[in-house]
């Protein structure tokens, strides 16, 4: 399973930035960043980032740039694989 969180970078008024995402069609939960989420996910290093964790929250795989549905797939697939 999967969850898929934005994170609004240069925030200057909230209301704007969530209206902005609803007109665009953000389908997932959006956040504003702020010494927090910096210090839960880390410093972005260009735009867009691509986070993803396992599920006990280490940092799995990341990528600046555009990624595309095969890429995604592949940086899942080891978490997907049977064990044992």
């Amino acid at each position: 399973r999967a969850v898929v969180i934005g994170i609004a970078l240069d925030v200057e008024d909230e209301a704007r930035t969530r209206q902005f995402a609803r007109k665009i069609g953000h389908a997932y939960p959006l956040v504003l960043e702020d010494e927090g989420t910096e210090k839960q996910f880390g410093k972005v290093k260009g735009l867009p980032t691509t986070v993803i964790f396992d599920p006990a929250g280490k940092r799995a795989w990341e990528r600046t740039g555009t990624v595309t549905r095969k890429s995604l797939e592949e940086a899942i697939a080891p978490a997907a694989k049977p064990k044992g």
